[in-house]
């Protein structure tokens, strides 16, 4: 009569590193499809599979923190009929108040083409202060002053409220009349990055700054919440083929207008830390970011590195219009492969015969039959 193993542990049968290069000056060198040929990753025997071991990974950060994901800003005028963007310079800023006076530079550069009527349009003031770093004396919230030859006549488009100066950091630019503005992503993250509210599209009256009117000729902007010079604190490396992994709705696309509340299977591999200039990883403890891959043979890994709205890296186009592919946008990564002996699910465990023992059974069973070999024992002493 035959019996079933159960695998209660696992045991590591193989393993061996693949260091992988995505730069080849050809394919997208954040994108990048690796083809193992006659190195194909396999299996020895049922019940065994893959896992991958993120053992180093390292880039260069060569895409500006201000960028097409979080550069835009919506202006709304005319009774909702016409939709302005209002677009920061990509850069990176060494202060909250660099990234106010480029939101002031912005504004002034759209919003009189706009209102006409308003002649020249000046800065006045801005703040974060000068001198106030990020950890400085200071709430960090970007506001400014502008000042205009002509009377503005905000204060009236204001009270009307029906969608004649407002501010907006869409989720869904896309359901504006005519489609998305010029350089609007989806989402809202200029909402993050100028600590804004994220709106949707719809009603035209939704607004994610505060204007004050000041006086005929002068009036304020101000977000409501401490700004950010940034809004992706990480790269996420995803791979297929899909591995075992789950995450929140919130990884898998732009924010929405609807709930991201549920968890869905991912093809994260890794979440990894943006630094100033490098965007390095180095395990500090076994098995941090892993992934089992349940198949006998692996040709080939498709390796894409994103945002945590699973949007592509921003590249930084150059007037041959290449994206960074010919240029520096690639990275290096090191990974252990491990051919594992467990538990696989939906396969059949190994099954056992009759286990043959080489030994008496009453030298080789742990039941305890007879005491001394059958002698009797009553009336002996403790122990004997």
């Amino acid at each position: 009569m035959s019996s079933l193993v159960v695998r209660t542990g696992e045991r590591v049968v193989e393993t061996y590193n693949y260091f992988l290069n995505s730069d080849d000056a050809v394919n997208d060198g954040q994108n990048f499809n690796f083809q193992f040929g006659n190195n194909a990753i396999k299996t020895h025997d049922k019940g065994q599979f893959i896992r991958l071991n993120l053992v180093n990974f390292n880039m260069y950060k060569n895409w500006t923190d201000v960028n097409p994901t979080n550069q835009g800003v919506v202006l709304v005028s005319n009774a909702g009929a016409t939709i302005t963007p209002i677009t920061i310079a990509n850069k990176n800023y060494a202060t909250l108040r660099d990234l106010a006076k480029g939101f002031l530079d912005a504004f002034i550069a759209s919003a009189p083409l706009v209102f006409g009527g308003w002649g020249a349009t000046t800065p006045v003031s801005w703040t974060p202060d000068v001198g106030t770093g990020v950890a400085g004396t200071s709430d960090n919230v970007i506001s400014f002053i502008v000042n205009t030859a002509n009377p503005h006549g905000i204060a009236a488009l204001l009270a009307a409220d029906n969608g004649s100066f407002n501010l907006v950091c869409p989720i869904d630019p896309e359901n504006y009349a005519g489609g998305a503005p010029a350089g609007i992503g989806s989402g809202g993250d200029s909402a993050l990055l100028l600590g804004a509210d994220r709106k949707a599209a719809a009603p035209i009256t939704n607004k994610s700054f505060n204007i004050t009117v000041i006086d005929a000729n002068n009036f304020q902007v101000s977000g409501s919440y401490p700004a950010q010079r940034n809004t992706e604190p990480n790269i996420y490396l995803r791979v297929n083929p899909l591995p075992q992994e789950f995450a929140s709705e919130g990884f898998n696309g732009p924010l929405t207008i609807a709930p991201q509340d549920q968890i869905n299977t991912s093809n994260i591999f890794a979440e990894i830390k943006v630094d100033t200039e490098m965007v390095q990883y180095e395990p500090t403890a076994p098995k941090i970011f892993f992934v089992n891959l349940y198949q006998k043979i692996m040709g080939n890994l498709h390796m894409r590195l994103s945002d945590s709205r699973n949007r592509d890296l921003p590249t930084f186009p150059s007037a041959l219009g290449t994206q960074q592919t010919t240029g520096n946008r690639h990275f290096t990564i090191t990974i252990r492969v491990e051919i594992v002996e467990g538990s696989a699910p939906n396969e059949p465990q190994v099954p056992m015969g009759h286990v043959h023992h080489s030994l008496p059974a009453r030298f080789d069973s742990n039941l305890l039959i007879n005491q001394k070999n059958g002698q009797p024992g009553y009336n002996t002493p403790l122990g004997y």
